[in-house]
This record gives C-alpha cells, structure tokens and sequence, in this order.
C-alpha cells in the first residue's frame, strides 16, 4: 500500500490515474459502489477526494494501484492557475489570490523560506476552515507568518483579492498538489518558478494579468548589460517586480538592497509578494515616482526603469524640482531619463526603457536630448526589435547611462538590433540568448575602450555629430535625433575574391551566350558593350553618405487629390514607377490638384519607393524622370535631387537598386506591419562614387546591357506565348503536320 502524504486530495481524473482505467469508469465506481469514500466535505463542487480513502478503497477492492505521479513546482503552480480560471472572479484578481495563498503556504509551512520557522498548524487550520470560519482562519494565519518587519507584505495578504468561495478552491488546490519536496524547496528554486508562471501567465494570457511587467527576455538583456550587480538596486517603476529579482538573482550572493516604487496598487501588490516568494528582501513603495519621489535623496549604484510610455504631464505636474537639470516636458519619457539620472551614483549604471518615437520627438524633449549628450550623460542607445511586449506592437529602444566607464569623451553608441527579434504570436517577438549576447558583447567591447566590430550592427557618433554640428541648413532639424540608423554604416559589403570569381562567371556565362545566339549579330556589340563593366577598378572608389551629394534633403509627395485646389499636375503613383523600367518618359495618366504649391519632380530628379521595403524580394522601385514637366507624386515616393556634378542620376538608379542597394535601405526601414525610409535615415546611407565621368560610361554600358534583357525578354515571352497556343492548338486537335518536309 502506497503511504500518502497526510491530508491529499485528488480528483476523479486523479483516481482514475491511479487506478489505471477511464474516468467513466470511475463515475461507475461512485455509482454502483455505495462504499465508495464520499468526497471531501467542503471541496467545492464535491470533485476532491481524500487520498488516504481512496487508496484504501482501491485496495479492499483489489484494484491494482499505481504510484501517484510526483508534482513539481511547476505543476503546482499550473494546478493553482487552472483552478483560478473558473472561479467566476474578476480576472485581474486572479494572480493576486494565487499569490496570496502560496505565500501563506510557503512561509507557514517551508522551513528555507525565511531564518525563522512559521506555525504549520495556521496552514492546517486554515485549510480544515469551512467558507465560514475562514475569514478568522485567514487572520490568525497572516499573523503567524515569520516575515519580521516587512509590512508591505503582511498588508497585501490583509484581505485577500477574490471571494471566501474562490479563497477556498484555491487553498484546496495547493494543499492537494503540495508535497513534501516542494516544501524543503530553497527561496532561489521556488521563486524562479514562481517568476515563470508570473511571465508566462503575462505572455499567454493564461490568466489575464493586469499592469505592467518587463518581458522576460528583455530584462534578461538589461540585467546583462547592468552586470556586475552590486550596492543599492533600485527600479523607479517596478511594475510586478520582474526585473529587480532578476537582478538580484544575478547578484549571486553579493551583498545588495532591492528598492523600488509602483504607481499601480495592483502591480505594487503582486511585486511585494513576488519578492517575498523569491526570498528577497525589498522595499517596494506605493505612489507617483515623478510626482512623489519615495527615495528622495538616495542613489543607487544600479537603476532599471521601465516606465509607461508617452504619458502626458500638466502645467500642475510639472513644478521646480532639482531632478530636472536638463529642462521639462509635458511629455513624461525624458523626464524619466532625468529621474534616473538624479538617483544615479557617480560609479553607477543605469539602463531606461524607452519608445523610439522619443529619439526623435521634437520641441522641449530635442532640448533634453541635446543637454544630456552635451553634457556627456548618454552612454549608448539600442535600437529593439518591435513588439517584445505581448499585445503591444511598439517599437522600444534601451538608453544606457554608465558612470563607470573610463575616458568617457562625450561618444555615444548606437546599436540596430530591430532585425534580432524571433517572432512568437504574430506581432510579438521575443530576443534570443544568442540575440541578447551579441548585443551584449558589442556594449562591453566598447565600454572597454574597443573599437566597433561591427559597422552594419553598431556605431559610435561623437556629440557633434549628433547635434548636427554641419553648415547645412537643411541638416538642423536632426539636431538630437538620437535614432540608431542616423549613424551606422548600412551598406552591404561585397567580398573581394568572391566578387572576381562571380565577375569571371559572368563573362563566362556572357561569352557563351555570343555564341549561342549565333545570327543575332546585332547584340554582339551591345555584349562587348558589357565587358567594360566587368573590368576590375584599379582603384577603391570612395564611399560617401547621400546627404554629401544630394542637392537637399529627399522630400515624400502627397496623396493623389483630383478635386483638392487649382494647380493640376500629372501625379505619379508608386505603380507607375514600379512599371516604368526606371524610366519615366511619358505623362502619367492621372492628375491631382493640389491646394498648395508642394515639390515637383522634373527632368533629372530619382524617385524611390520608401514603403514595404523588407530586402527578402531583393527588388525596390526606382527611376528617373527623363521628360520635361512638374510631376506630382505619390506620399509613398521619395524625390532625391542628385548633385549633377557629383551624381549621375541613372548611377545612383542602379546603386540603389542593387542587391547590396536594397540590402542597405532594407536595413534602414522602420515599422513591422509596412517598412518605411525615413528621408533622414536615407541621407545616412553610404554608396560608392567613381568619377562622374566614370558614372556616365558605367551608366551607358549598364544600360545598354539592361535595354538588350528587355529585348531579349520581350523576345522570349513572345514566342513562350506561341509556344502555348501551338501546344493547345495540338492538344485539341486542331493542327497535323504537314506533309511537306522544309
């Protein structure tokens, strides 16, 4: 006979379990045997069963028993959630109750989860307690827990979240599901599992759970990049808590102090017995950090802040206060950063979470940017694949500020790791171990004083640089903007030795077609034509950024309006460049009118389609106006104005439209539902330029080998289509040979 543990329930599937037969079969059992244990008084809904009672049942029978499966943590954690879930309870309560009932069972019950012992009759006695007596059970136990002077924890199991009725299921739950194993459990064990279930609930929405959390693999990256951790801990918006024990778990042992606050009394309640369930000890404080700073007067020697996004602040928000040095918005993100950066100990690091539309926002949050980087405050900003958060489709970036680093000279990394995402549900991404060490490595290399490894992947810009410190006037609105893809080098690296052998393929391959066309005399020059363009360079032509050779900034168009004002211009839509063969040298059918003079396009201008770029398709849309008219065009455009004694328009085609062309701009496009090029981001973009002369004799070869492709093609498809008629022409009986051999 199997020894249960004192007191276990099991349900009818359970049973059914042990006894190895259906479920049906054990509703016989009930039915038919008037012997059969009764279930448990109280157990709602009477599905639970005393173990003891019906393993002895079983055996009088003679039923042959097997070993109850041993329960992790995991499953009892699981076990506790589904019995949530039809509790008819308001749903954000749910993981509140969860919470509240294994803390009571942990530290009553768990000898490793404090120093002090708790009173394991509390735990029994509020179990034995009918609906009734419960109430008075669960007083008596919340004073018997050994929690010492933490009263944040003691008041959040004061009353708990969910009715008398639900109280109960649960309690029912944990006493069924918990073992003896899991009460010997050390804090670090348990409270992982506890933080799992907490992130995965959160992910899943298994039990919806309601305020803010840090997704897991993010705040595995912060705490990475905070590394060592170390002194006073302190997180200004903790939400449940996830990543301040995260932090503590990678501490490892070091002597720390955990602090934070939460403006959400239901975050701040699940965070406190979070901690508690972890075996840390905190201070979490309750309130409005920007408005009611709890820790005034204390720096942290780390700081993780993950605070709502774009809340806006009133006149009445906003008063005097020695936390904003660098100015105030009525936007509250950079008002975070300065709130960081005030409790920031002068050997500190801190690391905020940020929206990237806050990199590049103008009016009093470019003032804040640009006073922090002359000040020599930001450290570093990562570009973050879009919608890590579950349901939340927002592109977010990480600002580091490091105290630490030696020789700090005013340069800021910036690192583009959008493209690192691994998508889980749709829109929601996650980062990989094998993402998060990357971007690691590349922070650490440079706060070591290391060069950058990787130009496509990371840059570092100086304060100049950043603050468009240049003479032309057209720049100054980027003063500040501190979005990644303004400094890092996108363009495509060809390999040398790979380029040669793929250059003699094609002359191979071009030789062989000479003489298999045979006849077609008239393309053997338009081949010679070619090799010119295979001819190695003797020299490395320089690489320069459009901004230094475009007449101005590159400008988008509008939407096309027939009936908006009185100046009618032909209006060039996206389509209509996709099909131009990069020509446009005849009027486009449709017009607009517009209400306001805007931006033509004419003779010698390149037009580039900025949306749904995402490189996969090695194929963008691009061409040259060759006639003589003002175009209107498409808001989906981009009108870029080569220097004409620097840039042969139809060069900068071909550049852009290559596959190393595409590659780049399709690692400059932002967005994850329709990729867009912001023109400011195009100006970045480095190309190689030969000498204009060069450029034209390039351009003349390219083009007549690209005009005879379209011969050829328009060749091919012409007898492709006789080759189809003949074909179904025979199939159906319409044609014989004939008899005349020619």
């Amino acid at each position: 006979m199997i020894d249960p543990q004192q007191n276990a329930r099991v349900t009818v599937s359970e049973i059914a379990q042990l006894a190895g037969v259906s479920v049906s079969a054990v509703s016989n059992w009930r039915k038919r045997y008037a012997d059969f244990p009764a279930p448990v008084e109280g157990a709602a809904a009477g599905d639970f069963f005393a173990l003891n009672d019906v393993l002895v049942w079983l055996e009088r029978r003679g039923k042959k028993v097997r070993a109850p499966k041993p329960v992790g943590l995991n499953e009892l954690l699981w076990g506790v959630a589904n019995a949530l879930r039809d509790v008819g309870e308001a749903n954000e309560s749910l993981l509140l109750a969860m919470l509240q009932v294994l803390t009571l069972w942990r530290f009553s019950v768990n000898r490793n989860a404090r120093a002090v012992s708790g009173d394991a009759s509390a735990w029994s006695r509020l179990v034995a307690a009918s609906e009734d007596q419960l109430p008075a059970a669960w007083k008596h136990a919340v004073e018997s827990l050994p929690i010492g002077e933490n009263l944040a924890v003691r008041e959040v199991l004061t009353i708990p979240s969910v009715s008398w009725r639900a109280v109960r299921q649960v309690l029912v739950a944990v006493d069924r599901l918990a073992n003896e194993g899991m009460r010997e459990a050390s804090a670090r064990v348990f409270g992982e599992a506890v933080s799992l279930v907490i992130a995965h609930m959160q992910d899943s929405q298994t039990i919806r759970v309601f305020g803010a959390s840090t997704p897991r693999s993010l705040t595995s990256l912060i705490v990475q990049l905070l590394s060592p951790v170390r002194g006073l801990v302190y997180d200004p918006a903790a939400g449940h808590a996830m990543a301040l024990a995260e932090a503590a778990r990678e501490a490892a042992g070091e002597d720390i102090q955990l602090v934070g606050q939460e403006i959400a009394e239901y975050s701040w309640r699940v965070g406190v017995l979070h901690l508690a369930l972890c075996g840390f000890e905190a201070t979490l404080n309750r309130g409005n950090t920007l408005l009611h700073d709890a820790f005034r007067g204390r720096v942290a020697d780390r700081i993780i802040l993950d605070p709502p996004f774009n809340i806006r602040l009133t006149s009445t928000d906003i008063v005097f206060d020695p936390r904003w040095t660098y100015g105030t918005s009525n936007v509250a993100d950079w008002m975070w950063a300065q709130h960081l950066l005030h409790h920031l100990a002068p050997n500190g690091v801190g690391l905020m979470v940020v929206p990237m539309g806050s990199l590049s926002r103008g009016g009093r949050d470019a003032m804040i940017r640009a006073r922090l980087v002359e000040a020599g405050e930001l450290d570093a900003v990562i570009a973050l694949p879009p919608g890590l958060v579950a349901g939340v489709n927002v592109s977010t970036a990480l600002l580091l500020f490091d105290r630490t680093r030696a020789a700090k000279r005013g340069d800021v990394l910036f690192v583009d790791a959008r493209q690192l995402g691994m998508s889980r549900r749709g829109l929601t991404n996650e980062l990989t171990p094998e993402a998060i060490t990357r971007i690691v490595n590349a922070v650490r290399a440079w706060r070591s004083g290391n060069p950058v490894s990787e130009p496509t992947f990371a840059a570092v810009a100086s304060a100049p640089e950043i603050l468009g410190g240049t003479e032309a006037a057209w720049e100054q609105e980027t003063n500040a903007d501190l979005t990644p893809s303004r400094f890092i080098r996108y363009a495509a690296e060809t390999d040398e030795v790979d380029a040669l052998e793929q250059l003699e393929e094609i002359k191979a391959t071009l030789e062989s077609s000479k003489h298999a066309l045979g006849a077609t005399v008239a393309l053997n020059s338009v081949i010679d034509s070619a090799v010119v363009c295979l001819k190695p360079a003797q020299e490395d032509w320089p690489a320069v950024r459009l901004r230094d050779v475009l007449e101005e900034r590159p400008v988008a168009g509008s939407r096309l309006d027939p009936d908006g004002g009185d100046d009618e211009r032909p209006f060039v839509a996206t389509s209509f460049v996709t099909g131009s063969g990069g020509r446009i040298d005849r009027l486009p059918e449709e017009r607009t009118r517009s209400k306001r003079k805007v931006r033509a396009a004419r003779r010698g201008d390149v037009l580039l389609a900025s949306r749904g770029i995402d490189g996969s398709s090695r194929r963008v849309s691009c061409a040259v106006v060759h006639i003589d008219a003002d175009l209107a065009f498409s808001d989906s455009l981009l009108l870029l104005t080569p220097r004409v004694d620097l840039l042969d328009a139809d060069y900068l085609r071909y550049t852009l439209t290559s596959g190393s062309g595409v590659a780049a701009l399709a690692a400059l496009a932002t967005g994850t539902t329709i990729a867009n090029i912001r023109p400011d981001s195009l100006m970045e973009l480095e190309i190689r330029v030969p000498p204009l002369a060069a450029q034209r004799q390039l351009v003349a070869s390219l083009r007549a080998v690209e005009h005879a492709a379209e011969q050829l093609g328009s060749a091919a498809d012409q007898v492709s289509q006789l080759f189809g008629l003949l074909r179904n022409a025979a199939a159906v009986g319409l044609l014989q040979p004939s008899s005349t051999q020619h």
